[in-house]
């Protein structure tokens, strides 16, 4: 608690001295438009829910190798890593399956994203982004199912008409390197723009090496030195070898390769239509699964080897936009196909048997809105429907003999397909230039379907499994705005519809226990109120947020029955049957507080602290709720200047205690050190200088004082000292 205290401390002190806006967001520009909030363009004080914006200007000065890592620098956004090759974000204790990832407003969220740690994130390309922003709380009114803890909603470039009606090229060409895994970025794009027709093209390509942690003791840890790798398995003349690092800091099999594209059409037939193509393709290499890789087994490890295949994930979007001269001046439609493909192979140390299971999902998605506005009333209602598919195989794999045989899928071997559909509407009243109404409401409905085809590894008794859901969810909200101080109370129903993961725990039995599907799960929900009070000016801002959830129905484990009888004879054994319930309840509140400050003219100063507290109840008693980050705060200094802009800035985490990780075992308590997570500081900087218009180079140092530390739940140390440098060239 001492730790927390002083980070406290700290962040008290220079606040006290001088701030200015957050690098990721213009904290006193009330007038910003922000788009995700109601998926229309909106000023930021006509809106209540908290809204981060991360800014194009801002991913080009931090010049990230990938989104993961972009989030986790904002401060504002904690990042989960169980390998170097991953990073599952947390908005306000919720994670995974609970938060919701928006591309160019498509959902990415599938039947297959599940409740503990997800790498989907990784897919998507900072050197493309617009801007990213980041809806705090319950957003389930607009965009439906999972967004318990919010919405990352990801926004690419866009093509550029040509200015003149001419032909018009241009682009540009960039490079990085940073030191601390040895990784290299390079992206390549360009547009093509004549009057009514425009064309934006992306290929980056990234490699990261091993990640090499901070070799210099945390002070804030008390148990010592921890994470190093000692040790790792190679394979030697057909025999697995346990060999010495030649450098404990460096984390062996920690690096992969990406390669992400982008292609967008852009067509504008008239004033009053816009037609526009969006493809994107992702793909990587084998990406190890770095914690795996470090469990004990007696004196040894326990895998050999243990990675995810190739990230493959395909986006197709097709948006119509008309403007009407009715009682509805905007339609919007949006088709969608995406397609994506995920593995993980697995083998024990002196095992020759190397496990592959690989889920194919296909997405197919449909958005229809109309959009009303006049001087009072501003009214929007859409419809949105969503069908998933999923095909789950599985081999194993003699690596002497290469004779491949059948295994246990990891989810049901025959079709699996998750369809929901919902109508919303969303409203907002101005009752005069200072008092505004928002409210919204969304009905639909979530349909799951699993069949069984292979019944080898799980005889039961039954040929497939179904869940049919009503869904609902609304929001209201009153917005006070005069001379710069803006005031607002929100209230908001969240919810998350099972999908296939929730079914999934049916592969996780164990001789004596059976665990069963159970079709009545409902879906997960959370009731959410917060407050926000702020002020904002030319010379300075301030924004504090409150907010409280109470969560009902979550999905846990509990005894059940089969046919009336709770123990059922499986595999020639008697075994107990369990079966998943929302059974689950707790409450999640918290704080977000940012003050800024401007200087002069060339030099911001900035803060933010972000605090959650998490509890579950079940039967009377209350445990730590899983996904729980720790005290997050950021504090810093930057300057802008004609051809120079720079910055300094220290990121933070409090401590977080062992008796505060949860008893789940999503918290992974195995990956932290005896006493919990210990907190810990970094020291950062960064530079730019515009050498002409078509040049820049930027330059930087992360962990600078190379800190050994590791982020609360994850499998792998942070990155040491690094120190990086770009160039980008614009023609």
């Amino acid at each position: 608690m001492r730790n927390i205290y002083i980070i406290f401390l700290l962040n008290f002190i220079i606040t006290k001295s001088t701030f200015s806006q957050t690098e990721i967001a213009d904290t006193s520009k009330l007038d910003e438009i922000v788009i995700s909030a109601n998926r229309t363009s909106q000023k930021r004080s006509d809106v209540a829910q908290q809204i981060s914006i991360i800014s194009n200007d801002y991913i080009s000065s931090q010049s990230p190798l990938n989104t993961a890592d972009l989030l986790q620098s904002t401060g504002n956004v904690f990042v989960q890593k169980s390998q170097q090759g991953g990073g599952s974000p947390v908005l306000r204790g919720f994670e995974a399956s609970r938060i919701l990832i928006v591309i160019d407003g498509v959902r990415m969220n599938n039947l297959i994203y599940r409740a503990g740690h997800l790498q989907n994130v990784i897919t998507l390309d900072p050197n493309v982004m617009e801007r990213v922003e980041i809806l705090n709380g319950p957003s389930s009114t607009v965009y439906g199912s999972d967004a318990l803890g919010g919405v990352l909603h990801f926004r690419t470039k866009n093509p550029v008409f040509s200015y003149d009606g001419s032909s018009d090229l241009s682009g540009s060409f960039s490079a990085g390197y940073h030191t601390a895994n040895n990784g290299t970025n390079f992206n390549f794009n360009v547009n093509a723009g004549w009057k009514n027709f425009a064309s934006f093209s992306s290929v980056t390509v990234t490699k990261f090496g091993d990640l090499r942690m901070g070799s210099a003791k945390n002070p804030y840890n008390k148990d010592g030195y921890y994470g190093e790798r000692p040790y790792y398995v190679d394979r030697i003349n057909n025999q697995d070898v346990l060999v010495q690092n030649e450098n404990k800091f460096v984390q062996k099999y920690s690096g992969y390769d990406q390669i992400d594209i982008l292609q967008k059409f852009l067509y504008k037939p008239s004033e009053r239509s816009e037609h526009s193509l969006n493809i994107q393709y992702s793909t990587s290499s084998n990406i190890p699964r770095y914690d795996r890789l470090t469990d004990l087994k007696g004196t040894g490890l326990n895998s050999s080897e243990w990675y995810y295949g190739p990230q493959d994930r395909f986006f197709a979007a097709y948006n119509f936009t008309h403007k009407l001269s009715g009682f509805f001046e905007k339609l919007d439609i949006t088709g969608s196909m995406q397609s994506l493909q995920e593995s993980r192979h697995n083998r024990g140390f002196e095992s020759v048997k190397l496990n592959h299971r690989i889920e194919d999902v296909t997405i197919g998605g449909l958005q229809i809105s109309a959009l009303h506005k006049s001087i009072k009333n501003e009214f929007q209602t859409g419809v949105d429907l969503y069908w998933n598919g999923l095909k789950s195989t599985a081999t194993q794999e003699n690596i002497t003999t290469k004779i491949s045989t059948s295994l246990d899928t990891r989810y049901p071997d025959g079709k699996n397909t998750l369809i929901n559909g919902a109508a919303y509407a969303t409203h907002s009243f101005r009752f005069n230039d200072h008092l505004i109404l928002n409210d919204g409401i969304r009905l639909g409905f979530n349909k799951l379907s699993s069949t069984f085809n292979n019944k080898t590894f799980f005889p039961f008794p039954f040929d497939d499994v179904t869940q049919n859901n009503f869904v609902y969810s609304g929001s209201i909200a009153l917005i006070y705005n005069k001379n710069g101080f803006k005031g607002s109370y929100m209230t908001s129903l969240g919810f998350r519809a099972p999908n296939v993961d929730d079914l999934s725990k049916v592969f996780e039995s164990a001789p004596g226990a059976i665990i069963i599907p159970n079709p009545n799960i409902k879906p997960e929900t959370t009731l959410n109120n917060e407050i926000n009070l702020g002020y904002f000016n030319k010379s300075w801002s301030f924004e504090n947020v409150v907010f409280y959830s109470s969560l009902s129905d979550f999905i846990s484990l509990a005894p059940g029955t089969y046919e009336g009888k709770s123990t059922i004879l499986y595999n020639g054994t008697q075994s107990q049957v369990f079966t998943s319930v929302n059974k689950a309840k707790g409450y999640i509140y918290g704080l977000n507080s940012s003050i800024s400050k401007k200087l002069n003219s060339h030099w911001l100063a900035y803060a933010t602290v972000n605090y959650t507290y998490g509890r579950s109840k079940n039967e009377g008693n209350e445990s730590p709720l899983d996904h729980i980050a720790p005290l997050l705060t950021k504090l810093g200094i930057e300057s802008k200047f004609d051809l120079f802009e720079g910055a300094f800035y220290v990121i933070a985490n409090g401590k977080k205690k062992i008796s505060d990780y949860s008893p789940s075992g999503e918290d992974n308590a195995q990956y932290a050190p005896a006493s919990g997570m210990p907190a810990w500081m970094t020291l950062n900087a960064r530079g730019g200088y515009k050498v002409n218009k078509y040049f820049k180079l930027q330059a930087g140092g992360e962990n600078i004082l190379d800190i050994q530390y590791r982020y609360f739940s994850s499998g792998s140390n942070a990155p040491g000292r690094n120190i990086w440098m770009s160039l980008k060239v614009n023609f």
